[in-house]
């Protein structure tokens, strides 16, 4: 009996050692481990604050140093930028994430649609083209939680010219546009219905209204709507996520004309072309078009390679007519404050403003 109870207590007194033993292992493991991670975990600390002003700085609260002395003459040697590369094509990707669940009930329209490319980029972005397509030849159902979370884009493509409307038509066909709820309107939209002629060019992006610098001589008469009048056709759910218009210099009569129609059809991101041309069409000035939208309670920003520019408060430097994109977001329907943070954080560069020239601070390379 006493053998068996000393038997039991050397184990016990084992057991325990044992369990001393692992804690005391365990202790040290994470003592080392902690000797490793406190500098990283510090120096993380020290770097986070760091990050989240770099992305309130890239929205535009702070300028370049010499913004004001330099924005007009760096526009004008950007212009290649402005016009090719800093568009609402650069947008998507950032406007894409920030995308609503009813996305599925929400249009896009895209007026001035010319032979379809950003159409094109439009449904290549929101779209499901190729997940509907594979479902359909080979069935890919179980992927659901794949490109299958993405709905069908509702996409409105407007083109008032015959020949560029067949374009886009048969590029719609090429690309399988068919799987997505795509509608077309050739019509021209402008500041009253009715009929009117329209001068074509010899390039297909800049035929117009209005008179055209590069006009060949020959017109059509086509049909014209006001905006309100397009979307009351076109949308009848009143729901709209982008709306783009780029229509050589109408953009302002547009805007103007359908202030009111922007809430109407809960407008949440406006994107519209600015230039010259405004003035051959009578669109009037960027400042009257920007501050009507701020009472509409927009918020507009220009649009570069590298930043988003702020036009509110207004500034006379804005007044440019530099061939460029304006693109304005709903303060309540839109996130159009974290588009611009994202945009600016991932284009923009992460040092001082005054570390580079106003030029690279605007644009990505040095072609002028």
């Amino acid at each position: 009996m006493g053998t068996d109870a000393t038997e039991k207590s050397r184990r016990a007194t084992s057991v325990n050692l044992g369990v001393v033993s692992v804690i005391f292992f365990v202790f040290i493991v994470v003592v080392v481990i902690r000797g490793f991670y406190d500098p990283l975990q510090k120096q993380f600390e020290k770097d986070e604050p760091r990050v989240a002003e770099r992305v309130e700085d890239d929205s535009s609260l702070k300028l370049h140093p010499k913004f004001e002395s330099e924005f007009a003459s760096t526009m004008h040697k950007g212009w290649w930028h402005l016009g090719c590369t800093s568009d609402v094509s650069e947008l998507l990707p950032f406007l894409r994430l920030f995308r609503e669940e009813n996305m599925d009930r929400e249009w896009i329209i895209d007026i001035g649609a010319n032979e379809g490319q950003t159409s094109e980029e439009i449904l290549q972005t929101f779209g499901n083209i190729p997940y509907t397509k594979a479902d359909e030849a080979i069935g890919v159902s179980t992927q659901y939680c794949k490109i299958a979370s993405n709905p069908k884009a509702n996409l409105l493509v407007v083109e008032p010219v015959p020949d560029n409307m067949n374009k886009i038509k048969d590029r719609a066909s090429v690309n399988s546009w068919d799987t997505q709820n795509v509608k077309f309107a050739q019509v021209a939209v402008s500041d009253e219905d009715g009929e009117t002629s329209f001068q074509l060019s010899n390039g297909s992006e800049t035929g117009a209204l209005a008179a055209n610098r590069n006009a060949n001589g020959q017109e059509i008469t086509v049909e014209m709507v006001t905006l309100e009048s397009l979307l009351n056709r076109y949308v009848t759910n009143r729901k709209v996520f982008i709306l783009k218009i780029d229509c050589e210099g109408h953009d302002g009569k547009i805007i103007k004309k359908g202030i009111h129609t922007l809430s109407l059809f809960n407008v949440r991101y406006l994107v519209f072309e600015y230039h010259e041309l405004w003035n051959n069409a009578n669109s009037g000035s960027l400042e009257e078009v920007v501050n009507m939208l701020d009472e509409q309670n927009f918020s507009c920003f220009f649009v570069t390679d590298r930043r988003l520019i702020a036009l509110n408060p207004w500034k006379h430097i804005y007044e440019v007519k530099m061939w460029s994109n304006v693109v304005c977001g709903h303060r309540v329907k839109s996130r159009i404050d974290q588009v611009v943070k994202f945009y600016n954080s991932a284009n923009g560069h992460t040092g001082d403003a005054g570390s580079v020239d106003l030029f690279n601070w605007l644009f990505k390379d040095s072609r002028r």
